[in-house]
């Protein structure tokens, strides 16, 4: 009668003894877990290195990337000139809830060292992107003040920037398009961009569109074409604000608001019924006028 207790003392006696054993391979288990999901992770983030160079200036630019491209931290700038370190410092953002994701993270190209004002002293142009859908990607420029480099921001919105000599003068322009257009008049998708030019000279950037009246008629001839073809269905309100600003820039305002009377007549500036929040039927020429005179496209004009 005392075998079956005593066997029941044995069996509690031996599990118990087994449980630390238990206990210890489940926190080795566990422990080893963690430690290759540590070690994957780990090898998911990667320092990416970039580097540039122009005259006695070289550049060098490091980060840390994760498995997504947005997921970038540590961007660092290095700038040398003539063998002395100028610039050693990590790269300040746009605001407190943007981030400083270089474009090499998407694979292109982050730095380029280029004269901007043909004074013969290359300035450093560092190519990032805030991060969102549709927001916003922005350069650092870097100029050498004698002493050190000081940096500019340029903001690009949505649209971005070519780096290109349009006049042929040896000296290159920035050339982009006015990202202040964006859901002005219509939702991203349906927006229209003027061009716009810059010109960098001593640490400022100067709008010199209309100093290029070529390109100005090339985007007004193609924004005019695309309004001939129009369909019912699609809404041209962006294109028109922005070919009536292009007429702006070419000192031809009545070509633009021509095409708003024909664009009433035909319907199309009414937009797409109660839950249109954008400017349609008499109001968007009222807010076009409005919005092209706070951005310096005109003076009051005469429809």
């Amino acid at each position: 009668m005392r075998t079956r207790p005593f066997a029941t003392v044995l069996v509690a006696a031996a599990l118990v003894a087994a449980l630390p054993a238990a206990a210890s391979a489940a926190v080795r288990l566990k422990t080893g877990t963690a430690a290759v999901r540590l070690k994957t992770e780990s090898a998911a983030v990667k320092l990416k290195t970039e580097t540039a160079a122009g005259g006695p200036v070289s550049v060098r630019l490091t980060y840390k990337q994760g498995p997504q491209s947005f997921q970038v931290s540590g961007t660092h700038l290095q700038i040398v000139r003539a063998g002395v370190t100028l610039l050693d410092a990590n790269v300040s953002r746009p605001c407190n809830q943007c981030a400083a994701v270089p474009a090499g993270a998407f694979g292109g190209r982050s730095l380029r060292v280029a004269d901007l004002d043909g004074d013969g002293e290359p300035e450093v142009l560092l190519d990032l992107y805030t991060g969102g859908a549709h927001c916003c990607s922005y350069t650092w420029i870097y100029r050498y003040t004698g002493t050190g480099y000081s940096g500019k921001q340029a903001i690009w919105g949505d649209v971005g920037y070519t780096l290109k000599d349009l006049d042929g003068d040896g000296i290159p322009e920035l050339n982009s398009f006015d990202d202040r257009f964006a859901y002005a008049f219509t939702d991203f998708a349906d927006s229209w961009f003027p061009p716009q030019i810059w010109r960098y000279r001593a640490g400022v950037l100067t709008d010199i569109t209309r100093s290029f009246p070529r390109i100005v008629s090339r985007e007004a001839r193609r924004a005019l074409r695309t309004y001939h073809r129009v369909s019912r269905k699609r809404d041209e309100r962006g294109l028109i604000a922005a070919y009536v600003a292009d007429q702006y820039l070419l000192g031809h305002p009545a070509r633009g608001w021509k095409v708003v009377r024909s664009a009433m007549r035909r319907g199309l500036l009414k937009g797409f019924g109660r839950f249109d929040s954008w400017p349609h039927g008499a109001a968007y020429s009222r807010a076009l006028r409005k919005f092209l005179r706070r951005n310096g496209y005109s003076q009051p004009a005469s429809g």
